[in-house]
């Protein structure tokens, strides 16, 4: 399986600012139901519940009383880790049921709204590195990087087809100089194997003696790709 670097990782809920332990939230402390896989249900100390990856319906582990979404009650964040279905689950038709947010990496939401999946007003974007605080300043999420797939897979309603979405990006703009970035051959297996973009341009080469690679050498090591190339020079100007 190919492994790519998403903008997905592991969203940290900042427990410790919330309050310690596992009991109800009435008794001033903090709630964390398991509904199997990475599904959980968290309720603050102020009563605020939190979702993180309801694959609930078709999770062959998650209790059958929780398989019906009602049953959750009061939802006020949702939160989704990556794409794969056993993590985004029925995260659309939560928010929409509860008019919860769903927060996930940001190329995610994106594709959630243009497939017509949530409206944007209920899939806002966050990104790795960032924090929000949706519920208010005591409760704080980081979105953290980690390494794993994030392929979205769905059947097309319009078309009856399935389709898988992979947050392809159009544009590539790759450092090919060596020493302290990418070499031209390391770029070039990235840019074939791994990202697999429309369209890639060069850079960060040439500007300092260190920074030895080349476009030439790029476009030798990268082989049979459908990726279109444009090897510009600095102030020369492309249009798509």
């Amino acid at each position: 399986m190919r492994y790519h670097a998403r903008w997905l990782a592991m969203l940290v809920l900042a427990l410790s600012t919330l309050a310690a332990g596992t009991t109800s939230a009435q008794s001033g402390k903090v709630e964390v139901l398991w509904l199997g896989q990475a599904a959980f249900k968290i309720t603050t100390v102020s009563g605020k519940v939190i979702v993180i990856d309801p694959f609930l319906t078709q999770n062959p582990k998650t209790p059958p009383q929780w398989k019906n979404l009602d049953a959750l009650g009061k939802v006020d964040l949702i939160l989704v880790t990556h794409a794969h279905g056993d993590h985004i689950g029925d995260a659309p038709e939560l928010a929409k049921k509860t008019n919860a947010p769903v927060y996930a990496p940001a190329g995610f939401n994106q594709t959630l709204v243009a497939l017509g999946l949530l409206p944007a007003n209920l899939s806002p974007r966050m990104n790795k590195g960032g924090t929000i605080t949706p519920l208010g300043p005591d409760i704080k999420i980081t979105m953290t990087r980690a390494e794993h797939s994030s392929e979205f897979a769905w059947k097309n309603p319009a078309t009856g087809k399935d389709e898988v979405h992979v947050g392809k990006p159009d544009l590539l703009l790759i450092p090919i100089g060596g020493h302290f970035v990418m070499s031209p051959q390391d770029a070039a297996v990235a840019t074939r194997d791994l990202i697999k973009p429309k369209f890639a341009v060069p850079m960060h080469y040439g500007t300092f003696p260190p920074l030895k690679g080349t476009p030439q050498e790029y476009m030798q090591a990268r082989g049979t790709t459908s990726t279109k190339l444009f090897p510009i020079n600095p102030g020369d100007k492309l249009e798509f």
